[in-house]
C-alpha cells in the first residue's frame, strides 16, 4: 500500500500523465445546475440546510486517487478571469468510487464547497491537473430542468442523460433519500439506498414551464385575456400545455383551454417553446389562473400553489394609490437600520380609513399577491405610509414596513393588488440615483422629482416631458450640441448633464438646445428636464458609432415582421429572455428606449393599420438617429 500512495502522490495532479496514472481516468460523472429541493448542509455557522449545484467526480479505477492537486472550474481555463478550485488538502477517491461537491460559491477549508455555481442555462465544467490547463474530464451542458441531473450512463461512460434520479452522497446527505415531499421534516426514501451510488436512467421528469405574460393587466369587461408559457429547455419539450382558469371562490376550474405553439395564435413562431391560450372576456367578475404542461407522466405546474389573479371589468377601485417610489437610494433617506433601501410610499385617497388587511406589493405582477401587508395594519384617510423594499426587517422597537422584495430601478414594475388582482402601479427602467418617480400633486401624471419627498405631498406644477434626444450618441472627449424635444419643454428651469447644471436655450416649436461637455468612453449619460423639481430624464450614450444595417421590428431576426417579434420584445421587458445585442431592432418607435410602447406600437401596426415601424424599415438600412441602446454589429461582422 506504502508503494501505491507514493505513486499517487507523485503522479496525480501531475503532469506526468503515464498509462499508470489514475488520475487521468477520472470523469466528471454527474452534475446538477438546478437544486431546487434537494438539501445539504450549509457552511459552517448556517443553521439551514441548502441547495446548492452539485458535480460528482467517479473513479474507474481501482487505485485510490488523491485529488488534492486537481481543481474544478466552470470558467475557461485559459482565461486570466477564470475562478478555480482545488480541492482540499487530504481529499482522496477510492477505486470505483465517487466524490461529491457542493457547487454553492462558499469557500470554507477542508471541505468539499467550490467557490463557484453551475448556470442552469448551460455552460461547461472542467475537471483539471495543477498546472490548472490540462484537461482531465468537461462536459458541456445546455439548459438544464429542476431537480434533474446530467449523467454518464453507465458511470463513467460517453453517454450522458438527463435522470429524475440523481444519486449525490456528501457526509451523511444523500440525493437518493429523497427530499422532504411530504413536509414532515426527514427526507422521503423513495428509489435507493444510501450506499447505492451507481448513476439511473429516470427519463420521468416534467418539462419546466414559466409564465411570460398575461395581457392585458387589468381587462376591461368585455376584453379577453391572452396568456404566454415558454418551456425553459429545447430538449425537455412539453407533448401538450393546457390553460386551467376559474372564478374567484369556486374550488372547481372551469373547461381546461389547450395552448398552441404553432405561430398562429400569439405564441411567436411555430415550434419555439413559446406557447399561447385566451380566457375569454367575462364581464365583471375576478377571475384566476394557472397553466399545466405535460410530458409522458410527469407534467409541472405553475405557479404550483397560488393562481394567479386578476379582476375583469373593475369598476369599484381601492382608494389605496402608489404616490411615489425611489428606486435608486442613495442617499435620499435612511431606514431604522441606517440602510438606505429603496423605498415606496402609499397614499389613502379617501375620507375614510383603509384596513390593508387583504392588500399585497409586488414588483411582479404575475405574483399579484407577492407581499402580504401585516394583518391588522390600518392606513387612515389622507394617510401615507413608507414600505421599504429590502428583504429586511425594521430595526428592534421600530414599526416600520419591509416587503421581501428588491427593486430593480434598471427594469422593474411595482403594483398593488388586492385578493381579485392588481388595480394600481405602473413599469419603469433606466432610473437615477436619488431622483424618484411618482404622481404630480399625488395624482398624475407620472414623472420624476429631483427632490423626493417620502411622508409627504409631492409637487404640483408642469410636468416636462422629453420624448426623443438628438444625437443619442456622443463621440468621447468632445463636448456634443443636443437637441431634446417634447411636451412641457417650455416650462423647463433647469437642465443637469450627468448630475451637472449646464446651460441651455429654449428653441421653436418647444425645442431644448444644450451642449453636453465632453463625455468619457463606453458610459451612459444622464439628462435632466427641471421645471423646480419635476422633471423627466433621457439618457445618451458615450461611444464611437458603428454603422449596422438592420430591420426596425425583426426582434427575433426571422426577416419577418409578425407577432412573434412583438412577442420577443414583452420578453425581453419582462421575463428575463433579453435580445443580446442589436436593440435598436426592438426600438419600434426609435425614441432611444425599449418599453411596452414598443410591442404596443408594433401590434397596432400589425392588426389596427397603426403608423409602421420608424426607418430603416421595411428594407434594411442604418440607424438615423443613433442612440444608447445595445448596437447591431456592423454590417459584415
Amino acid at each position: 500500500m506504502r508503494v501505491l500512495c507514493a505513486a499517487v502522490l507523485l503522479c496525480a495532479g501531475g503532469i506526468c500523465r503515464g498509462a499508470d496514472d489514475p488520475a487521468f481516468a477520472l470523469k466528471i460523472n454527474e452534475i446538477m445546475a438546478w437544486n431546487r429541493n434537494y438539501l445539504f448542509p450549509g457552511p459552517p455557522g448556517s443553521s439551514t440546510l441548502q441547495t446548492p449545484d452539485l458535480v460528482e467526480i467517479y473513479n474507474p479505477t481501482n487505485d485510490v486517487v488523491l485529488l488534492y492537486n486537481l481543481y474544478l472550474t466552470d470558467g475557461d481555463p485559459a482565461a486570466a478571469a477564470t475562478n478555480f478550485w482545488r480541492f482540499p488538502p487530504g481529499a482522496w477517491i477510492a477505486g470505483r468510487g465517487y466524490y461529491t461537491v457542493l457547487c454553492d460559491g462558499a469557500v470554507v477549508t477542508g471541505e468539499a464547497r467550490a467557490s463557484f455555481r453551475l448556470e442552469e442555462k448551460g455552460e461547461a465544467v472542467y475537471l483539471l491537473a495543477r498546472d490548472k490547463l490540462t484537461v482531465i474530464d468537461a462536459i458541456t451542458f445546455g439548459c438544464q430542468t429542476p431537480n434533474v441531473s446530467l449523467a454518464r450512463l453507465p458511470d463513467g461512460g460517453d453517454t450522458l442523460a438527463k435522470t429524475a434520479s440523481p444519486t449525490f452522497c456528501w457526509g451523511g446527505a444523500c440525493t437518493c433519500d429523497g427530499y422532504d415531499a411530504d413536509g414532515d421534516g426527514a427526507p422521503d426514501r423513495q428509489w435507493c439506498a444510501a450506499n447505492e451510488r451507481a448513476n439511473i436512467a429516470d427519463d420521468i421528469y416534467p418539462p419546466e414551464v414559466d409564465i411570460e405574460s398575461y395581457a392585458p393587466l387589468m381587462p376591461a369587461a368585455d376584453a379577453p385575456v391572452t396568456v404566454t408559457a415558454r418551456v425553459a429547455c429545447a430538449d425537455t419539450p412539453a407533448d401538450k400545455i393546457e390553460l386551467w382558469f376559474r372564478y374567484q371562490g369556486d374550488a372547481e376550474p372551469q373547461p381546461a383551454i389547450l395552448m398552441q405553439d404553432d405561430g398562429a395564435h400569439g405564441d411567436g413562431a411555430a415550434g419555439d417553446g413559446l406557447w399561447a391560450g385566451t380566457i375569454p372576456a367575462q364581464g365583471e367578475r375576478g377571475v384566476e389562473f394557472r397553466v399545466i404542461a405535460y410530458r409522458g407522466a410527469a407534467v409541472d405546474i405553475e405557479p404550483d400553489t397560488q393562481w394567479i389573479a386578476y379582476m375583469s371589468g373593475r369598476t369599484a377601485v381601492p382608494p389605496l394609490v402608489i404616490t411615489e417610489i425611489l428606486p435608486k437610494n442613495l442617499a435620499n433617506l435612511a431606514n431604522s437600520n441606517g440602510d438606505f433601501g429603496d423605498w415606496v410610499e402609499l397614499y389613502n385617497a379617501s375620507t375614510a380609513d383603509i384596513a390593508l388587511d387583504g392588500y399585497y406589493l409586488t414588483d411582479n405582477y404575475r405574483r399579484p399577491h407577492k407581499w402580504a401587508f401585516p394583518l391588522g395594519l390600518v392606513l387612515g384617510a389622507g394617510a401615507r405610509r413608507l414600505v421599504w423594499c429590502d428583504e429586511d426587517e425594521a430595526a428592534p422597537g421600530v414599526e416600520e414596513l419591509h416587503a421581501a422584495f428588491q427593486i430593480n430601478g434598471d427594469h422593474e414594475e411595482i403594483f398593488l393588488a388586492d385578493r381579485g388582482g392588481l388595480f394600481n402601479g405602473f413599469f419603469f427602467s433606466d432610473e437615477i440615483e436619488d431622483v424618484s418617480i411618482g404622481l404630480v400633486g399625488d395624482r398624475g401624471p407620472l414623472a420624476r422629482f429631483l427632490k423626493p419627498t417620502p411622508g409627504a405631498a409631492n409637487q404640483s406644477g408642469p410636468a416636462p416631458v422629453i420624448a426623443s434626444l438628438a444625437p443619442l450618441v456622443a463621440v468621447p472627449g468632445a463636448a456634443t450640441q443636443f437637441v431634446a424635444t417634447g411636451d412641457g419643454l417650455d416650462a423647463v428651469t433647469a437642465v443637469l448633464v450627468g448630475g451637472a447644471e449646464t446651460a441651455f436655450v429654449l428653441g421653436g416649436q418647444g425645442e431644448l438646445r444644450f451642449t453636453a461637455p465632453p463625455c468619457t468612453a463606453d458610459t451612459s449619460v444622464s439628462v435632466i428636464a427641471a421645471a423646480g423639481e419635476i422633471c423627466d430624464r433621457a439618457l445618451y450614450s458615450c461611444r464611437a458609432a458603428a454603422e449596422a444595417v438592420f430591420v426596425r421590428g425583426d426582434a427575433n431576426i426571422d426577416g419577418v415582421i409578425n407577432i412573434s417579434d412583438a412577442v420577443t420584445i414583452l420578453g425581453h421587458l419582462f421575463s428575463g429572455r433579453i435580445v443580446p445585442n442589436c436593440h435598436d431592432r426592438l426600438d419600434i418607435n426609435d425614441d432611444g428606449k425599449i418599453n411596452v410602447a414598443d410591442p404596443i406600437a408594433l401590434l397596432a401596426y400589425l392588426f389596427t393599420l397603426g403608423t409602421p415601424p420608424a426607418p430603416p424599415f421595411p428594407n434594411p438600412g442604418i440607424d438615423p438617429t443613433p442612440d444608447e441602446l445595445e448596437p447591431c454589429p456592423p454590417s459584415g461582422s
